[in-house]
Formats: C-alpha cells, sequence, structure tokens
C-alpha cells in the first residue's frame, strides 16, 4: 500500500523488474467497468501483486500472505471522508492477522504508536543505517532564525538567500516550503505578550 495515487508509477516499473506482469494497480481513479474486472482477477489468483491506496485492502483475497504499508507514518492512511472512517494501516494489521500474513511497516520517520510498539517488542523493529545505492544524506543547517534581521513578513537567511542565489546562477530552480498547518509561518518578533481579552475568557499569545 501506497499512501498517495501519484507513487504508484515509479514503484511499479521497479516492482516489474523483478515480478514481471504478476503486478496491478489499484486505486479510487478506476472507473467501475475498470474495478470489476481488476475484483474478478484477484478473487481468481489471476492477481498476485498489489500496488494500491488504501482501499486496496479491501479487495477479495483469497491467499493473502504479505501486507507492505509504504510511508507507514503518512496521513492520508486515515479515510475521513466519505465513511466508513478507518486509518487503513492499523486495518491492515487486523486483516492480515485474519488470513495468518505478515506486514512490514515501512519509514524513515515512523509514527509514534508503530515506533512505541516496536520499543515494547509488540512489533519487531529492523533498522536500515544506510541509504539504498549508497547515497549520502544531505547536509542540514540549523539556524536561528531569531537572529535574522526582519523586514516584512517574509524572513530570509543569508543562508537561504546565499544557496538560492547559487542554484539559480546555475540556471536552476528553487522550491520554498513554507509550513502553514498548525504552527507559525514566520516569527514576526522575538518578545512575546501575554494578554487577556476583553471579549471573551481566553488567554492569547501575541508575538
Amino acid at each position: 500500500m501506497l499512501p498517495e495515487i501519484a507513487l504508484t508509477a515509479q514503484i511499479i516499473r521497479r516492482l516489474q523488474k523483478h515480478f514481471g506482469g504478476n503486478i496491478t494497480i489499484y486505486h479510487s481513479k478506476f472507473n467501475n467497468n475498470e474495478r470489476v474486472e481488476l475484483w474478478n482477477k484477484i478473487r481468481t489468483g489471476e492477481v498476485q501483486i498489489v500496488l494500491g491506496a488504501r482501499s486496496s485492502l479491501f479487495l477479495p483475497f483469497k491467499n493473502l500472505g504479505l501486507i507492505i504499508v509504504d510511508e507507514e507514518h503518512d496521513a492520508s492512511y486515515k479515510q475521513q471522508e466519505p465513511s466508513p472512517k478507518y486509518n487503513a494501516r492499523d486495518a491492515a494489521i487486523f486483516y492480515a492477522a485474519q488470513f495468518g500474513a505478515k506486514v512490514i511497516l515501512g519509514s524513515a520517520t515512523p509514527s509514534i504508536e508503530s515506533y512505541f510498539n516496536a520499543a515494547q517488542n509488540k512489533y519487531a523493529l529492523v533498522e536500515l543505517n544506510e541509504r539504498f545505492g549508497g547515497i549520502k544524506l544531505p547536509a542540514i543547517e540549523i539556524i536561528d532564525t531569531g537572529q535574522v534581521a526582519q523586514k516584512g513578513k517574509v524572513m530570509l537567511s543569508p543562508q537561504l538567500k546565499e544557496a538560492m542565489h547559487t542554484e539559480l546562477d546555475k540556471g536552476k530552480q528553487v522550491i520554498l516550503f513554507q509550513n502553514r498547518r498548525g504552527y507559525n509561518p514566520y516569527l514576526i518578533c522575538g518578545t512575546l505578550v501575554l494578554y487577556r481579552s476583553v471579549t471573551t475568557s481566553c488567554f492569547a499569545y501575541v508575538a
């Protein structure tokens, strides 16, 4: 299982090199005719390996032996709408128990639940201490943005500007990711003030 449909194309090419044509893809973008055709192939055992998103868990497997949940920490495995609401990772563990099958939860940044279960010996833990192909990890530099002079709402550190200019001078492109989900996207000032709202009884922090 994969968290996103967009990941299937690159993974299917890698798997086909090893397993040939015994692999099929399944996700919610298939029309009804395609779903019925694939459903019958899996029910009869014609297809042995299925690569799909969370909905692939409900296909009519007859002799399931292994479920691999890639990027098991990803929130995309949680079905919110429409019902039924479920977490495909947890459902995969329960489903595999019905067949006596094995489950592999793969992640470079495992979820707290999975890592805790491994620490408690509920799950077996296998660590990969080197990257595929011997590729080195990228250099990471931690920058204290509190020491960076702020101009308006956009704050770029000197190191970031230098790195951007280096790539742009090579004729390359740059992508900047800005966090917008649950945390401050930028630092306004270094002073934290606590005040009590006049209209409500709530307390709020204002930067």
